[in-house]
């Protein structure tokens, strides 16, 4: 079996290793020449809107998948005239646009944030007043690690040029989660329809850029941690979704609020390459190709820390119980360039060892 993956970069690589002992090849596609993808698996360098290039990507494919949200949904179109692709367009869509997010929280009965939304400046000044402080603008497409949004917390934050700093385009006012903890839900879907959730996974974020993940939550067996799966499971029962879905969320109290999807593998799963029987990146494989799901619930507790910007040096892993995964880019700063997992049979032991790798390139 070979599949094609749209999208050059650290996942499309991971998922490339993981699904290599599974017999699979992998062609990648990606407008940039030298990826991190590319370094492991067959390439095809050309924009996204080249037919001919599309098709000669295409040929003697059985499935294709995507990486990242922002494929444009054309090219998928072209290339679903031709080989299956999993998860669902219509997935990728609703994911590209955090108004088309709201609109499918609200059709699924799944709590999400207080919004507005402002085509234009004088809409945005109307939507900022009724949604109220603080409250957050974002961009509803090409929004990620941060980018296209800002937080405003009272009225002197707001001011005229705001429309223009956020680059004129469609914006979407939420209201500001007072959040306690930040979470996700990754889980994988077979074609069937059958579901393998992982623990929901713990988050903290620095300037907008997931720094830190941790599972199981300490929230796991708790009532708010079944409700999460039961989303992830809306949402792929909607789309007919096959593949791994991440669905984010904030925690504030008792109450469950969505952020946004992901439908693809996850920054905040990349711990599983390290603690379950199947990774994140082998189930989506597993899935997409039409295999059975593998298992996901780890023995212990685990970890992963991103490093952002700085490639740490390998001779800085001597704990035991860590493994380094690089990813062959140039190091710039405010990119992903590296992750760590880590492992600990106690909360606390796990806790202290996730501090000590986020300080190595501090």
């Amino acid at each position: 079996m070979k599949i094609g993956i749209l999208g050059g970069g650290q996942l499309g690589r991971m998922l490339a290793l993981a699904g290599y002992p599974l017999g699979i090849k992998f062609r990648i596609f990606d407008p940039v020449e030298h990826t991190s993808a590319k370094q492991v698996a067959e390439g095809v360098t050309a924009d996204y809107s080249d037919i001919s290039a599309l098709e000669s990507f295409a040929k003697d494919l059985d499935v294709i998948t995507y990486e990242f949200e922002n494929v444009p949904v054309d090219t998928l179109k072209v290339l679903s005239s031709s080989v299956e692709i999993r998860p669902s367009i219509d997935a990728l869509l609703t994911s590209q646009d955090r108004l088309y997010e709201k609109e499918l929280f609200e059709r699924l009965d799944i709590p999400f944030a207080r919004y507005e939304v402002a085509d234009n400046s004088q809409q945005l000044s109307k939507a900022v007043e009724q949604v109220g402080f603080p409250c957050v603008v974002k961009t509803r497409r090409q929004g990620y690690d941060g980018k296209g949004q800002r937080v405003l917390r009272k009225l002197e934050d707001y001011n005229d040029q705001l429309w223009q700093e956020l680059g004129s385009c469609n914006l979407i006012v939420e209201e500001l989660i007072p959040f306690d903890r930040e979470v996700s839900q990754v889980c994988a879907f077979d074609i069937k329809g059958n579901s393998a959730p992982y623990p929901l996974t713990e988050n903290v974020h620095s300037g907008g850029i997931l720094k830190q993940s941790t599972a199981p939550s300490s929230i796991s067996d708790s009532k708010i941690a079944r409700q999460a799966i039961e989303c992830a499971e809306k949402i792929a029962t909607e789309f007919r979704y096959t593949g791994v879905l991440t669905v984010e969320f904030f925690v504030a109290g008792n109450r469950l609020i969505a952020n946004e999807i992901a439908p693809r593998v996850h920054n905040s799963g990349h711990w599983t390459q390290n603690a379950s029987i199947a990774s994140q990146f082998e189930n989506h494989i597993r899935a997409v190709s039409g295999m059975p799901l593998g298992a996901t619930i780890p023995k212990g507790f685990f970890g992963m820390v991103n490093f952002i910007g700085k490639t740490p040096s390998i001779e800085d892993f001597v704990e035991p119980n860590t493994s380094l995964h690089i990813y062959g880019k140039e190091d710039r700063p405010g990119r992903k360039v590296a992750h760590a997992n880590c492992f600990a049979s106690t909360q606390s032991e796990l806790d202290s060892l996730v501090l000590r790798l986020s300080k190595i390139i501090e």
